[in-house]
């Protein structure tokens, strides 16, 4: 699968379009704007995100590949909800077996 970076299509980031008062740098493509959306990427500059593993780009927290490298993520609850149902279940044991159930 080919994976092209959003931005080819535009000038380079850091061009004088939307640098001035009030700007401020997109950490996504590195391009400057003044407003919430990148002129440059179209993403949106406030929005939460985490770094690449690999490329250490910086990528939307809710995307599941990273946009510059292609690198796929791993889920953040892969570990944790198996130990929630786990836990849910032991807890119903334990309640079975203090009440005196069999």
């Amino acid at each position: 699968m080919s994976y092209q970076q959003p931005y080819q299509q535009y000038p380079p980031p850091g061009a004088p379009l939307g640098s001035g008062p009030g700007s401020v740098v997109c950490p996504f493509c590195g391009g400057t704007t003044n407003m919430q959306r990148c002129v440059w990427c179209g993403r949106d500059t406030t929005a939460p995100r985490r770094p690449c593993n690999r490329c250490q780009r910086m990528v939307p927290t809710y995307e599941t590949v990273c946009w510059n490298c292609g690198l796929k993520f791993k889920s953040d609850l892969g570990w944790k909800i198996p130990v929630i149902i786990l836990l849910f279940v032991l807890a119903i044991v334990l309640s079975i077996l203090i009440k005196g159930g069999f």
